[in-house]
C-alpha cells in the first residue's frame, strides 16, 4: 500500500498510517458509484462525505512493512517532441500478520441526511462492503466486517486509545501506553475539503504510537489538565478523541 505524503519531491515515500483524506476517499469511491455520482461535480463525494462526518479514525493490528524500489517513468514532452525518462524511489507498505485494519467513520446524522439523503445509513453500509482500495489504485483491500452503532460523547482528563489521535484540542498531551514511540504527522485537514485538488488546503497534526522494531501501531495515553472531549463506543470499549 502507498498512502502518499505531503512532499515536494518526486519520490513517493508513504505515511506509516493512512491519512483521514485517504480513508474518506476509500469510502467515497464505492459510495459515489452506488449513488451514480460523477467523480467531479457539485456532488463531489469526498466533499459531501467529509461534510457529514464528525471524525475519522484508523487502527492497525497488523505489521506494515516498508519497502522501496526505484521506478523508471517515461513521459512525452510535447513542445520538444521528445520522449524522456526519469527515475524515483517508490515506497510501499506490505501487510503482515493475522489481525486486521480497522477504520471508524463517525457521522453527524443530521448532516449525513442533508448531504447524502435519507437512505444514507443503508448506502454507507453497502458501500463499506464494496471498498476495494486504500491509497493508490494498486493498494487493494477486502473488507471482512462492517458494523454500526451509537457513539456517546464523554469528557475526562485522560483516555487510552488504540486509534489515531487528532491534536486539535488545546492542552492535549500524548505518550505511548504499551511500547513504541509517539509519532506526530501532518495531514491535509479533511474538514476543509472542497474539491479534487488538495492545493491550498490547511493541514492538521495527528498522533499515534508506533513500534519500529515490529512495524506495528501501539496504544496512546492521552491526557490534559482540562477535560478532553471524546466519544465512547461501549460495546467494543473503544475511545475516540474528538476532532
Amino acid at each position: 500500500m502507498n498512502f502518499g505524503i505531503i512532499t515536494a519531491t518526486k519520490s513517493r515515500t508513504s505515511f506509516r498510517l493512512p491519512p483521514p483524506t485517504t480513508l474518506i476517499g476509500a469510502l467515497s469511491y464505492p459510495l459515489a458509484k452506488l449513488k451514480n455520482f460523477p467523480e467531479s461535480s457539485e456532488d463531489y463525494m469526498p466533499k459531501l462525505l467529509s461534510s457529514s462526518l464528525r471524525g475519522v479514525y484508523f487502527r492497525s493490528g497488523l505489521s506494515l512493512l516498508p519497502y522501496s524500489t526505484v521506478t523508471k517513468m517515461w513521459f512525452y514532452k510535447k513542445n520538444e517532441r521528445e520522449l524522456k525518462s526519469d527515475a524515483f524511489a517508490y515506497q510501499r507498505l506490505y501487510v503482515s500478520g493475522e489481525s486486521d485494519l480497522s477504520v471508524i467513520y463517525l457521522f453527524d446524522e443530521d448532516a449525513a441526511s442533508r448531504n447524502l439523503g435519507h437512505r444514507w445509513k443503508e448506502e454507507v453500509i453497502a458501500a463499506s462492503f464494496s471498498m476495494v482500495r486504500l491509497g493508490d489504485k494498486e493498494s487493494l483491500i477486502s473488507p471482512t466486517k462492517v458494523s454500526y452503532g451509537v457513539a456517546e460523547e464523554i469528557c475526562n482528563k485522560e483516555f487510552v486509545t488504540d486509534y489515531t489521535v487528532p491534536l486539535t484540542q488545546i492542552g492535549l498531551k500524548v505518550e505511548s501506553f504499551d511500547g513504541g514511540v509517539v509519532e506526530i504527522v501532518e495531514h491535509y485537514d479533511w474538514r476543509k475539503m472542497s474539491g479534487p485538488t488538495s492545493m491550498g488546503m490547511p493541514t492538521i497534526k495527528v498522533a499515534f504510537a508506533y513500534d519500529g522494531s515490529v512495524f506495528t501501531q501501539k496504544k496512546l495515553r492521552v491526557y490534559s489538565d482540562r477535560d478532553i472531549c471524546a466519544y465512547a463506543i461501549e460495546e467494543n470499549e473503544i475511545k475516540l478523541i474528538e476532532w
